[in-house]
């Protein structure tokens, strides 16, 4: 690998692949080993991009951590602090959160020295994106993304102390989640009985797996050990192609016999050797759920006489009749893909989505003695 001498305070600066990301390595005027990542995949294409642009982005890291009077301007460095802990998220994620700093953050904070940040600032921006009209999580998701910013100048020695400490990040203004909607267990049942053909398969394996609508239609044949009766997600698809999952984790899920037999007959009858429910037009993943659910579920469900309540809802489904099946939480939440207990609760148990009526014969029972 060619090392280039680029300046009197860095030397040999080269690239090298980690953990699937292109990273940079070279050496200070001490001698001492700098590395950092681009929060670029390891591929060809984004190889040959920072071919180019190594050198440059070495002086600008190797400047960027020399000790700080607090003067560099926060648009000038902001994307690279961003960048620079991307390793830990998915690529949607880090995309998001890109976004959110062209969009949302920039257009507040993008002429201040980053030492002139104060408080006050944040609260500016803070309520000129709430009084917007922003739901609690997707708020959450701007702060963590000026938080992660704030972060990293405090720990370089950049800023004495992050302002964002002295913030509370909560507010009243912030509009309250929509309803939670799922299928009650005596709707799933008559669902699943009267599925027919190809989406038979699916509509089971959503509504008995708990799968995001994204990783079903990115489910592929060598993903699934029928005879273990598991089925690996490793992935989720997205306009036709595939994505790693939202928390950018491969989990293992355990699936009942039922399913498990649905997918055998679905496989003597498949329409591709790699794709579990391709398009038929293209025999790839399709680019959403639209189509499927206004051709196949929609219609069904009319004809059964139960209440369109999205396909997304047959996730939601899954995971409050397992709670109310006294379920433990940490499994269902292991099933879902969530990253904490926290969100499976705050979703499926703080956020009501269960049937006063299935819980209150248990209720009635509660303290009765044989």
């Amino acid at each position: 690998m060619k090392k280039v001498t680029l300046h009197n305070d860095i030397r040999l600066v080269s690239k090298f692949a980690k953990d699937g990301y292109i990273h940079i390595k070279y050496y200070n005027m001490e001698g001492k080993r700098k590395r950092f990542t681009t929060g670029m995949k390891d591929t060809k294409y984004n190889n040959s991009v920072i071919a180019r642009q190594m050198n440059q982005l070495a002086l600008e890291h190797y400047e960027r951590n020399l000790p700080s009077d607090g003067k560099t301007i926060f648009s000038d460095i902001a994307l690279l602090a961003l960048r620079s802990t991307s390793e830990n998220r998915s690529i949607d994620v880090q995309n998001d959160y890109e976004n959110l700093l062209k969009t949302s953050i920039m257009p507040s904070l993008e002429s201040f020295e980053i030492g002139k940040i104060k408080p006050m600032h944040i609260e500016e921006w803070k309520s000129k994106i709430i009084k917007k009209g922003i739901s609690k999580s997707r708020w959450f998701k701007h702060w963590t993304c000026l938080r992660l910013i704030m972060q990293y100048f405090e720990k370089n020695e950049m800023i004495e102390k992050d302002p964002m400490r002295l913030v509370d990040r909560s507010s009243k203004l912030l509009i309250a989640p929509k309803e939670r909607l799922y299928y009650t267990p005596k709707e799933v049942a008559k669902i699943l009985e009267h599925s027919t053909g190809w989406f038979r398969a699916m509509i089971h394996t959503l509504f008995l797996t708990g799968m995001r609508t994204s990783e079903v239609i990115g489910l592929r044949w060598d993903m699934l050990s029928l005879e273990k009766n598991q089925i690996i997600v490793k992935y989720s698809a997205k306009k036709g192609k595939l994505k790693s999952t939202k928390t950018g984790k491969t989990r293992i899920l355990d699936i009942p016999k039922l399913l498990s037999d649905e997918l055998k007959i679905h496989y003597e009858n498949r329409l591709s050797d790699t794709y579990v429910f391709p398009s038929y037009k293209t025999l790839k993943p399709y680019h959403g759920t639209n189509a499927i659910s206004r051709h196949y579920f929609q219609p069904l469900l009319k004809e059964l006489g139960i209440e369109y309540k999205t396909l997304y809802a047959t996730r939601h489904s899954f995971a409050s009749n397992l709670i109310q099946n006294n379920v433990p939480i940490t499994y269902v939440q292991r099933m879902l893909g969530h990253s904490k207990p926290s969100t499976t609760f705050d979703s499926y148990v703080k956020g009501s989505l269960l049937d006063s009526d299935d819980i209150v014969p248990h209720l009635e029972n509660l303290y009765k003695t044989a």
